[in-house]
């Protein structure tokens, strides 16, 4: 008997581990990787560059944009040691200065065109694109290196107190770069009923109703999320909680992503958007964006539980989200999201030690290695790793 010819379609859809085989639609695939299904036929991911040399030969653990008045932009990367100020021309710049650094987990935030980091173990630093970091005049902690998080609401700078439930909140249009303001502390212990500590802060935007309403929101590390409305935490007039909900435990002090004007986290169960919660059940809500890919995440959560690993960006102008898997202490593949189809595919670079840190630059991806050198992704037909 001959063979039959049958017709597959490309993978238009992207990723499905989640169907039967047999049952699958053919515009889904069981294993897809560097092969994007944008909108009109799949493409092929584009190459990558080195962008940049730190010199430093050390793990980049932390990549960031700062994004300054005049108009220009610098690439901020950090090691254990270091942190560095790389140009849009790739002219890469020592702004340690005198602080004394001695771990890269930073997060970040930009507050009045200034990038405010914090990790946990350090105290925190503020750059404001010219000359070196300095650490902030903040006083109110016991240790200000106890501060791991930070974001800013209102026009107001908020950190998370590491292994508490605190909130730390500064004064309006407070920067912490002269006299000593003092930070006011705000205790989630007992609006959390399933304890764990706070992980990540933030504002959240609810656009659905008639309405729209800047709301502040936690999450602690088993998943329970609050939300407040009102002006700030020390104002009992219009302060207030208005939502609870409990979803899987969030992957790391980084595992919250901002696309547009919602939040992504990424748990031990899968990819929770804040907007999902707001228009339905959380169930409903883990399935909304990576009902198909669900599984991807939580083998790799078994593997790395908890981790700064955890962590990805929104690229707008190539209609896509990324979200870091990590593979090793030293390196990550992508998950990426078509905004346009709705589908999930798999990046892995030519090493998974280029892509340490990660973040968007430039209007491309880049990524920071394990030794020090940053790359441009998005770029050319091939990865130019020699």
């Amino acid at each position: 008997m001959g063979f039959e010819g049958f017709t597959m379609s490309p993978p238009y859809g992207g990723l499905d581990v989640v169907s039967p085989i047999d049952n699958m639609d053919p515009a889904y695939a069981l294993e897809l990787v560097n092969v994007f299904p944008g909108a009109g036929a799949p493409t092929v991911r584009l190459g990558y560059t080195q962008f940049a040399d730190t010199s430093s030969s050390a793990a980049l653990s932390f990549a960031q944009a700062l994004h300054l008045a005049d108009g220009t932009s610098q690439l901020v990367v950090g090691t254990a040691s270091k942190l560095y100020a790389i140009t849009a021309a790739g002219v890469v710049t020592d702004i340690t200065g005198a602080a004394t650094i001695t771990n890269a987990d930073w997060q970040s935030v930009t507050y009045a065109n200034r990038m405010y980091l914090c990790n946990g173990v350090n105290p925190p630093l503020v750059y404001s694109g010219t000359g070196t970091v300095s650490t902030t005049t903040f006083t109110g902690p016991t240790s200000m290196s106890s501060l791991v998080n930070v974001t800013a609401h209102k026009e107001r700078l908020y950190f998370v107190e590491v292994n508490t439930n605190k909130v730390w909140y500064g004064g309006l249009q407070t920067t912490g770069t002269g006299g000593t303001p003092a930070l006011t502390s705000f205790d989630l212990s007992y609006v959390f009923n399933r304890g764990g500590f706070l992980v990540g802060i933030g504002s959240f935007s609810q656009s659905t109703n008639v309405a729209s309403q800047d709301y502040f929101w936690a999450c602690s590390s088993e998943g329970e999320i609050v939300f407040y409305s009102g002006t700030y935490a020390g104002d009992p007039g219009t302060w207030g909680l208005v939502a609870r909900y409990f979803i899987g435990k969030p992957l790391g002090y980084r595992a919250f992503i901002k696309h547009n004007n919602d939040v992504w986290i990424i748990t031990a169960q899968g990819i929770v958007p804040l907007s999902g919660l707001m228009q339905t059940d959380p169930e409903a809500a883990l399935n909304l964006v990576s009902a198909r890919i669900n599984p991807i995440i939580t083998e790799y959560a078994t593997l790395v539980p908890f981790d700064h690993q955890w962590t990805g960006f929104f690229w707008p102008q190539g209609r896509r989200l990324y979200i870091s898997l990590p593979i090793t202490g030293s390196g990550c593949k992508f998950l990426v999201y078509s905004i346009d189809t709705k589908g999930w595919t798999i990046f892995q670079l030519f090493d998974d030690n280029h892509a340490l840190s990660s973040c968007v630059f430039q209007n491309l991806p880049y990524y920071g290695s394990s030794l020090g050198i940053v790359w441009k992704g998005e770029t050319g037909q091939a990865d130019a790793v020699t």
